[in-house]
């Protein structure tokens, strides 16, 4: 995860300085092109890295943020709500 933050500061960091040099990087197009890369990396890095998500296993469900991960066992689940978002209540 800490990879995944550092990579995208760089990648930002090479999107401001194509930006604060037009002299060297030349006209609005060649400029597009250079920050259109570090855009499409980072987007990488956010879906692979930073992405949360839910995943159903075998005998657990697995919960991903930026942060940390949770495996919960599935016989200590007690209630599954939520429209929008899930929202887990677990006994224990």
């Amino acid at each position: 995860m800490v990879l995944a933050v550092a990579a995208q500061a760089a990648s930002v960091a090479v999107q401001l300085a194509v930006l604060e040099d037009p002299a060297v990087v030349g006209g609005w197009q060649t400029r597009l092109i250079m920050l259109s890369f570090p855009t499409f990396f980072m987007y990488f890095i956010w879906r692979l890295f930073l992405n949360p998500f839910v995943a159903f296993g075998q005998h657990r469900l697995r919960v991903n943020n930026m942060f940390t991960h949770y495996l919960i066992p599935y016989h200590l689940i007690t209630e599954l709500t939520g429209r929008s978002a899930l929202n887990l209540v677990v006994s224990g």
